[in-house]
């Protein structure tokens, strides 16, 4: 029985040393890895189908250069602080999220998804911008991004904008997504305009065709009959015989016919 017990006792301590030395092992590895340089940068920003930069390669570096003081390429990798990166990156509001990792070869990856832009809004002796898909104001920086231009008597833009229903941005954000999620609709159109009452008129880069949407109760329904308009309606009377269309009215869709 004191055999083994022995033999145990040895074999419990043969695993025990050589976790020890594992760990002591790893350990100066990890530290001998924070201790090397980054030896590249990568940078990989995704976009919008049509590969339009709200951000490019260029404004990261400048980014990252700006926060740092410093080229963070040949950095010690120990003082590389991913999360500080990843925060102050995505305080950017061209950027919806930033992941950055460093791999075994020490090279710093930095992922950027940006943000998506559904409108530009044309501010009359302001800066112009963009609003993305949640609503959120995007500076105009960069390529321009193909999206409906909105003109017209546009409400100021605040960070609390949708909390209030008489702002006439929470309807142009409706029409704007709609337009959007339509894989038909989106390349139809190319301004939208609004009025002082807050009605809202489409233009088509199809014949320049002006679209009155009025209000956007029942926006459902005038894109459906919108669509199937365009869709089915100019095969048999052609594109250009409106030069505006109506539908402010239920179920129908009014043209006035060109001059």
């Amino acid at each position: 029985m004191s055999k083994l017990l022995n033999i145990s006792e040895n074999t419990v301590t043969v695993k025990l040393i050589i976790a020890c030395a594992l760990i002591l092992f790893l350990g100066f590895s990890v530290y001998n890895r924070l201790d090397n340089s980054l030896d590249k940068v990568v940078i990989r920003i995704k976009t919008r189908n049509d590969n339009k930069y709200l951000v490019n390669k260029s404004d990261v570096q400048s980014m990252i250069r700006s926060h740092l003081g410093y080229e963070i390429v040949n950095s010690n990798i120990g003082k590389v602080d991913l999360y500080d990166l990843e925060a102050f990156l995505e305080d950017d509001d061209r950027i919806s999220r930033a992941e950055l990792y460093i791999d075994k070869r020490s090279y710093l990856f930095i992922n950027i998804l940006q943000n998506l832009p559904i409108a530009r809004i044309d501010v009359t002796g302001g800066e112009d911008y963009y609003l993305d898909y949640e609503g959120k104001r995007i500076d105009l920086k960069g390529d321009l991004i193909r999206v409906p231009v909105v003109t017209g008597f546009v409400d100021s833009y605040s960070s609390s904008y949708s909390k209030n229903d008489g702002n006439n941005l929470n309807d142009i954000l409706k029409v704007a997504r709609k337009l959007y999620e339509d894989d038909f609709l989106e390349p139809l159109v190319e301004q939208i305009d609004i009025e002082d009452n807050d009605d809202i008129t489409l233009t088509t880069k199809l014949g320049r065709t002006k679209i009155e949407i009025g209000s956007v109760e029942g926006l459902d329904d005038k894109m459906y009959r919108l669509k199937t308009y365009y869709k089915n309606g100019i095969k048999n009377i052609g594109i250009n015989k409106f030069e505006e269309l109506n539908l402010r009215y239920d179920g129908q869709i009014v043209g006035k016919k060109a001059s």
